[in-house]
């Protein structure tokens, strides 16, 4: 399989926006972790590893992914992962609140 199509079945396990809820989010993470450790400048990749580490309960370690997919995106998408960033930032914050 390739980078992309792994990094993809990992999206979609842990994608904070899929309709089913019910997924194998350690596998997610599995195939994440994978991905990440393949290709560590992919902004993309990265980012699916924040959402699978927070996914897994892991949130420090999500918040170090995440910052560092921002650190790792092109300046033209930077806005767009700030927006996962802060999103990611506030669905732990809900969680440690309740």
């Amino acid at each position: 399989r390739s980078l992309r199509n792994i990094n993809t079945i990992a999206w979609d396990l842990v994608d904070p926006d899929r309709v089913n809820m019910d997924t194998d989010v350690a596998l997610g993470l599995r195939f994440a972790r994978a991905a990440a450790g393949a290709a560590p400048g992919d902004s993309g990749i990265r980012d699916t590893l924040a959402w699978a580490l927070f996914s897994n309960g892991l949130y420090d370690e999500a918040i170090t992914a995440s910052e560092k997919a921002l650190e790792l995106a092109p300046e033209a998408q930077k806005e767009t992962f700030q927006g996962q960033f802060d999103r990611l930032r506030s669905m732990i914050t809900a969680e440690a609140e309740g």
